[in-house]
């Protein structure tokens, strides 16, 4: 910041630098919460959908084939 800033413009900067840095923190926390609870949910899904089948032993082979399904369809959009 220039030395040659009066006080007013000063004040004005740092309030705007504050509000800038207020929304940054809030949202970096909502997408930590989101990708929590998106993976929380994934792995929920999974989980009862497996258990329902009685597939939970095969679990790590078809986690393995939607997760390389999955990025092959991100790859896409």
């Amino acid at each position: 910041m220039s030395k040659d800033l009066t006080p007013t413009t000063n004040r004005l900067f740092n309030g705007i630098a504050s509000i800038i840095e207020q929304a940054k923190l809030k949202v970096s926390v909502y997408l930590n919460t989101e990708t929590t609870l998106l993976y929380w949910s994934i792995g929920d899904f999974l989980f009862r959908e497996l258990k329902q089948k009685n597939q939970l032993q095969y679990g790590k082979q078809i986690l393995a084939t939607v997760s390389q399904e999955l990025s092959l369809n991100n790859e896409k959009i």
